[in-house]
């Protein structure tokens, strides 16, 4: 990011901190061609939350770098070798001062989930097949968290 653009998005925000930020999770296409009963239209499914937030930006180097380390440990530990950014030598320095480090305070929490609640037994266990079927493994995952232990 330009620099100057970066300082413009700072003022921005320490102006109006409140933002959303917004998560999708799985989702997908459920065509009616999987379906035994054609009368249902073709649907998309999908999981999204929306946090209403506060931010406060973080100042320093030394709030970088631990903002980046946490968020490296966060995702690289589950691997058999966790990268460290002290591989890069100096150029985790010179990368890192292109980051803003940020602590986001919720406010509000908005949950949506459209996974075929509400569709009859038939319709719900075509499309999980099906999104088997055609490797759609995490979709059919949230559908069958969503929907309880009815579906299998």
């Amino acid at each position: 990011i330009e620099e100057s653009m970066r300082i413009a998005v700072e003022k921005m925000i320490r102006r109006n901190p409140r933002a959303l930020i917004t998560f999708s999770g799985a989702q997908g296409y459920i065509s009616t061609s999987w379906l035994r009963d054609r009368r249902y239209a073709p649907t998309w499914n999908y999981e999204a939350v929306h946090f209403t937030v506060d931010i406060t930006l973080e100042e320093g180097h030394a709030a970088t770098e631990q903002a980046l380390r946490t968020l490296i440990n966060q995702v690289d530990t589950p691997y058999p070798k966790p990268w460290s950014p002290d591989e890069m030598g100096p150029r985790f320095k010179q990368l890192a001062e292109y980051v803003v480090p940020f602590k986001a305070r919720i406010i509000e929490t908005q949950a949506q989930f459209k996974l075929g609640q509400g569709d009859p037994q038939t319709l719900i266990d075509d499309a999980l097949g099906a999104l088997e079927r055609y490797g759609n493994h995490t979709l059919a995952l949230a559908m069958r968290r969503q929907l309880g232990p009815a579906v299998v």
